[in-house]
């Protein structure tokens, strides 16, 4: 082998040459060489190149040559104004004759379509007068779905644990495609959702033998919503549904105030927060539409009560014309007759006629007058204890939505007799120190608040306390200067050990001698760690139920807005 490769090396073959085309026999030879026409066809060195024919590759100097279409083609054909203008008034003139021949078009009533909407809007109404469906209860028992507080006592342990019906409520299910959640068997009335809700307030969450209350808020959580839902879907209002969500709200305020701290797979409160904000912005809408009614029937009893008043007034005014012409005459027609007579024998007949005749007119007239009266008190009360509750939860909705400028300015419109109320005037003092950056005085007033309006605010008393503690850090940043550890835990409203470590968590010194010492340079912004409130939360608990030795039925009290 010699190192020389297996095989042999190919020489200057066909395929390396320059192709050239046969020529016939009697042609000339024609190329570069002989002067001749350059071919069309310019191939490579080496022949075709997969087999295929090639351009020639054009020169440097060459121009390359046009390969659209001509000119002319490139032109729009002009077009005929004239027969356009003809054509257009030929085609108008087919539909005149048209119109004319039809007659003119009936007038559309835009009145009909609104009838239409109307009635075919007609809302479900539930007919289920259970806390539970009886195929959901029979479906859930099957399926081995029952929750642990809805089991029959004694069957907990069973393979398959039987529901008791009289502590079976309705779950919460999403709506899937398939799926009617309008059968009126499966939808409960307005009342009978407001006995579920007060069950569920009573019996469970009030409830010292359910624990843990986790697990009883989970419960509960999911059977209110289901709740919301079916009054949804039956477009509830009047005073049952303001009754169920003003008890929704209150116990998801309570709950957001007892699980702060809690683990996220056990409480969520951004969940939380959004089905209390929905249920809360829908009782408000409530309570609006509620005034509304009660403006209009307080009009309509006015304007009855005046054209009544009127049409008396004219009817004893015509009494009082006609009288006197009356008198006159029959006194004229029966002068020649016996006087003393006619008097003996008409007197009581006329006395017990006219008795008879006016006593139920009197009636009538008295009754007519006065049942205006007894309306407007009615009313006047209704609203009264309305506004004692509309009160309370703008109140809430301004502690809870604590800074932002559509709640302020909605309290602002308030109707003077709910604006005045103590409770929101106290809501607006907080909010007020809140927008002015005034973190003592908003301590102050949070002090002066009942236990429900201290769980709608007390999300936001860890910035107030931030800020407190910054301003005092700028106020009196000196290394002489000690400020008392028990003022400063009075003013932020925590005990003493609860006031240290926070100032700890901040950067602030606290001295063995319980002194604070202030130094701007050294205060943190962004917490150490994690400042968790539950156990706050739990003396605050202790001290509010010393009077009451149970709590469930401060709870209870609490959640019905009893106290």
């Amino acid at each position: 082998m010699n190192g020389r490769p297996s095989q042999p090396r190919r020489g200057r073959g066909r395929g390396q040459q320059r192709w050239r085309p046969q020529q016939q026999e009697g042609e000339e030879e024609w190329g570069p060489r002989t002067g001749g026409p350059e071919p069309e066809c310019w191939e490579p060195r080496g022949g075709l190149r997969g087999g295929h024919r090639q351009d020639r590759r054009p020169q440097w100097d060459e121009r390359p040559k046009s390969w659209g279409r001509p000119q002319h083609e490139h032109r729009r054909p002009q077009k005929d104004h004239r027969q356009l203008a003809e054509r257009d008034e030929q085609q108008q003139q087919s539909w005149r004759q048209r119109a004319e021949h039809r007659g003119p078009e009936p007038k559309r009533d835009t009145q009909q379509p609104e009838q239409d909407v109307q009635t075919a809007t007609v809302y479900p109404q539930g007919t289920c007068v259970g806390m539970c469906p009886k195929r959901e209860l029979q479906e859930r028992e099957a399926q081995c779905r029952l929750h642990r507080f809805e089991m029959l006592a004694g069957t907990e342990r069973d393979r398959r644990p039987k529901a008791d019906p009289a502590r079976m409520v309705k779950e919460y299910s999403r709506p899937a495609a398939g799926k009617d959640a309008t059968l009126p068997s499966d939808l409960r009335p307005t009342a009978v959702l407001l006995k579920t809700v007060c069950y569920l307030i009573d019996e469970i969450a009030a409830s010292t033998t359910l624990q843990p209350w986790t697990e009883v808020y989970s419960f509960v959580f999911d059977r209110l919503r289901c709740v919301r839902q079916d009054m949804i879907i039956q477009r509830a209002s009047g005073p049952d549904c303001v009754a169920i969500l003003e008890r929704t709200v209150r116990f998801l305020l309570y709950a957001s105030y007892r699980l702060c701290g809690e683990p996220l797979q056990l409480y969520d409160p951004k969940i939380n927060d959004t089905h209390l904000q929905e249920s809360l912005s829908w009782l408000l809408e409530s309570y609006c539409l509620e005034d509304e009614n009660d403006t209009h029937t307080t009009v309509t009893v006015t304007v009855h009560a005046s054209s009544q008043s009127q049409a008396l007034e004219n009817t004893h005014a015509s009494s009082q014309s006609q009288a006197p012409e009356n008198t006159h005459a029959s006194s004229q027609s029966q002068a020649p007759e016996n006087t003393h007579a006619s008097s003996q024998s008409q007197a009581p007949e006329n006395t017990h006629a006219s008795s008879q005749s006016q006593a139920p007119e009197n009636t009538h007239a008295s009754s007519q007058s006065q049942a205006p009266e007894n309306m407007c008190k009615q009313s006047e009360g209704t609203a009264q204890s309305q506004d004692g509750n509309q009160g309370e939860f703008e109140a809430l909705n301004l502690l809870y939505n604590l800074g932002c400028a559509r709640v302020m300015q909605h309290a602002l419109e308030l109707p003077a007799c709910v604006r005045s109320s103590p409770a929101v005037r106290r809501a607006l003092a907080v909010s007020r120190a809140f927008c002015e950056r005034n973190p003592v005085r908003l301590l102050r007033l949070a002090g002066r608040l009942d236990f429900l309006q201290s769980c709608a605010l007390h999300r936001h008393l860890p910035t107030c306390r931030r800020q407190l503690l910054l301003l005092y850090s700028h106020a009196h940043s000196s290394r002489v200067c000690h400020y008392p550890l028990a003022h400063l835990a009075a003013l932020l409203h925590l005990g003493h050990a609860q006031a240290q470590h926070l100032c700890q968590v901040h950067g602030v010194a606290v001295t063995d001698q319980g002194w604070v010492v202030f130094n701007k340079a050294h205060f943190l912004e962004t917490p150490t760690e994690e400042v968790r409130c539950a156990n706050a939360h739990k003396t605050e608990t202790e001290t509010n139920t010393e009077t009451n030795t149970e709590t469930g039925p401060k709870v209870a009290l609490i959640i019905h807005g009893h106290q």
